[in-house]
């Protein structure tokens, strides 16, 4: 068992801070695969699955009054169930081309588990050469690299709202396509 911590906002100081004031328990498994057709490719595949839930109803005293919230058995705020990596690296004389898909399940905003965020899924891929020059002694890599190629909206991150939903979650977006050069 263990005490998750929320932002509870107390408006006779206007701020939200965290607090332990619940229970909750976590479970999960990774697992992490490789197979390898030849000597110069290796595919991947990482799903986990993560359990982490609130063990009991919250009561919290505002403005002199105990409030109860229903938490027991919803999923901890910004925390996904499912997520899943997957992709393909391959090297061939100095090329090394990898790509990269993630799929993050759908995750809440609020420990009430009412604002639903949507599920993603970000494909990413780089390619690099490994340049030898002889008598340097230094490596010296030149590559390219495409983040969210299908140029997916989806939110990145979520700092969780407070109980009283006074206080409002704040989000990252992600990464919208971008090109980097090294």
């Amino acid at each position: 068992s263990l005490h998750d911590a929320l932002p509870i906002y107390y408006p006779t100081i206007t701020a939200a801070y965290n607090q332990n004031v619940g229970k909750g328990k976590s479970y999960g498994v990774e697992l992490e695969t490789y197979y390898s057709p030849n000597k110069y490719i290796t595919l991947f595949l990482h799903p986990s699955y993560n359990k982490s839930y609130f063990t009991e109803n919250v009561n919290i005293l505002q403005s002199g009054k105990t409030s109860e919230f229903n938490l027991k058995g919803n999923q901890s705020p910004s925390t996904p169930n499912w997520l899943l990596k997957t992709g393909a690296m391959i090297q061939y004389e100095g090329f090394h081309f990898n790509t990269l898909v993630t799929h993050t399940g759908e995750r809440y905003a609020d420990a009430l588990n009412v604002y639903k965020i949507s599920d993603n899924t970000i494909v990413d891929a780089s390619l690099n050469y490994h340049l030898k020059i002889a008598n340097f002694p230094k490596k010296v890599v030149l590559g390219l690299e495409v983040k969210n190629i299908l140029n997916e909206k989806y939110i990145s991150m979520v700092n969780a709202s407070d109980l009283t939903q006074e206080g409002a979650a704040t989000f990252n977006v992600g990464f919208p396509r971008t090109f980097v050069a090294t």
